[in-house]
């Protein structure tokens, strides 16, 4: 689930046409200089007189403690008048609101409501959040069919968590029928939008050959640019990598840097690898207390066979 966008808001609504467009911009400069005390003092009285674009940027200060003091349900109150008036935003912000319980009594039922009307109006991130409440019945009837249709629609229109959720749809029978080529290629949508998960699904289909010709190096591409995004699982995987030579020379040395950086962020397939690691001294000194520690922590977050190890280690 996404929430609130104040600062995209902020930025697209001098677009709007807005009655009061030249005091609305004047409130927008002050804020991006970092008075927003005089943009409260632009807005309010427009606000007040029911400008809808004054209303929900009065409740962004409201929400955020900028210029107002801290109040998300004043905050909630501005984006209601706002919403009530058609104002897309606002409608985003508020069903998020009701989502999150924060400034209302959080009420599912309501946050589905407003994502809707949100949604219908093109904002593409309420697509998605109503696709996913949708999906898992969260406070409204399940409709799968109907959430895949706002999902499709969301990652049609860019939102790359929707492209990389239809991606995740498309291996698995929650969906429509299983298609890896659509898989992949609702993956790279999302991956060329540096979404990290996107991008490492998408080396996985390469790795495997699913979906795709399998490609040692492309797959390596990808693992590459999902690491750089801190994806711990990526970063085991350019160490198996680099311990293997798929899709790049061997190199002993880089492997073992990139399984102790995966170890470190907390992936318990690294830590297992590394725990081998210092047990059998490939690459580094052998170091029974490290590999002890290491197959201690794979153990602590399920990994069985670190477990037998460890109890298998030497005193």
């Amino acid at each position: 689930m996404k929430y609130n966008r104040h600062l995209r808001a902020l930025l697209s609504v001098v677009a709007l046409a807005s009655p009061h467009a030249a005091s609305i911009e004047s409130g927008l400069d002050a804020h991006h200089r970092g008075d927003h005390a005089r943009a409260a003092e632009q807005w309010q009285p427009l606000a007040e007189t029911g400008d809808a674009d004054a209303q929900f940027l009065l409740g962004t200060l409201y929400d955020t403690g900028q210029g107002r003091p801290e109040d998300p349900a004043v905050a909630a109150d501005w984006y209601r008048l706002a919403a009530d008036q058609g104002h897309r935003d606002a409608q985003f912000n508020l069903a998020a609101m009701y989502h999150q319980g924060r400034g209302v009594e959080r009420d599912l039922q309501q946050a589905a409501l407003w994502f809707r009307h949100a949604a219908e109006q093109g904002d593409a991130t309420a697509q998605y959040n109503l696709a996913l409440m949708l999906e898992a019945g969260d406070g409204i009837p399940r409709d799968r069919d109907e959430a895949f249709r706002w999902m499709h629609r969301a990652g049609e229109l860019g939102e790359p968590d929707a492209q990389h959720h239809l991606g995740w749809l498309y291996t698995t029978t929650q969906g429509p029928t299983p298609n890896f080529s659509k898989a992949a290629e609702w993956y790279r949508r999302a991956a060329e939008q540096e979404h990290a998960d996107a991008q490492f699904e998408l080396a996985m289909l390469y790795q495997r050959g699913l979906g795709v010709k399998r490609d040692a190096r492309q797959a390596f591409r990808w693992f590459s640019e999902a690491a750089r995004h801190q994806h711990a699982g990526a970063k085991t995987a350019l160490g198996v990598a680099y311990e293997n030579g798929y899709g790049i020379e061997r190199d002993t040395e880089k492997a073992v840097r990139w399984y102790l950086l995966a170890a470190k962020q907390g992936d318990r397939n690294a830590q297992f690898l590394v725990a081998g690691i210092y047990e059998h001294g490939t690459g580094v000194r052998r170091d029974i207390r490290e590999a002890r520690h290491w197959y201690q922590q794979a153990a602590n977050q399920g990994h069985e066979e670190a477990f037998r190890r460890l109890h298998r280690l030497p005193d």
